[in-house]
């Protein structure tokens, strides 16, 4: 898992440097501008920004997969929300936020003495990813930001018994783990669009999930 990490830290390192001397930002500290002023520049076209969507979370797991599919008809992906906070320094993009996918269990799967409750997955993320400017291929470039990283999730799955005179945890199931993401971002001005996929980085796991969201929100 380190040698992953540490390939992509470097790759993030390469691409970044080629990112710098490519792109026409007019920011080319070698035609007499310090480090210093080169990077005043860019954090002047830094970004950042929030945004809320809607998350749907999938196990690996064939038990939960095949549940999904109604082969088992033991849980039942409800979807979710999750919110997210970013900073963009070309081409770095550092994001961080929480979420939550839900799950309609039925009775008698489990803990059927619970006849009203809910399972949550749930957790907060950090992600750094290299997310480049295009090529100059005109207003395309400044709209869409694709993107790619790696981080953490802390997140577990979590047993509610919904009832209103008894809402408490009656089980929980630790799911964290490192993730990878890719994403499209679409930018309209002060507010975005993005298209996110990320999944567990290891598959082995018997938590192992990904999840795909669509998400909007307003930047500066």
């Amino acid at each position: 898992m380190k040698k992953v990490i540490y390939l992509f830290v470097a790759m993030l390192c390469t691409l970044t440097t080629n990112a710098q001397q490519s792109q026409d930002l007019n920011l080319d500290y070698s035609s007499g501008r310090s480090m210093s002023e080169f990077f005043s520049i860019l954090r002047k076209k830094s970004i950042a920004g929030t945004g809320i969507g809607f998350q749907k979370a999938s196990f690996f797991n064939t038990l939960y997969y095949n549940s999904a599919t109604g082969k088992d008809n033991m849980i039942e992906n409800k979807g979710g929300f999750d919110v997210t906070f970013f900073y963009h320094a070309c081409p770095v993009l550092f994001d961080f936020g929480f979420f939550s996918s839900s799950f309609k269990v039925n009775s008698g799967s489990y803990y059927p003495d619970i006849p009203k409750k809910t399972t949550l997955l749930q957790g907060l993320d950090v992600y750094i990813s290299y997310a480049p400017l295009l090529p100059d291929y005109g207003k395309i470039s400044e709209i869409i930001t694709p993107y790619i990283g790696i981080g953490y999730q802390t997140s577990s799955l979590v047993v509610r018994d919904s009832d209103k005179d008894k809402d408490k945890t009656v089980a929980s199931l630790g799911t964290s783990s490192p993730m990878w993401k890719g994403g499209l971002k679409i930018n309209l001005k002060k507010f975005f669009i993005r298209c996110e996929y990320k999944q567990s980085l290891s598959l082995s796991k018997s938590t192992s999930f990904n999840a795909f969201s669509i998400s909007a929100g307003i930047q500066r």
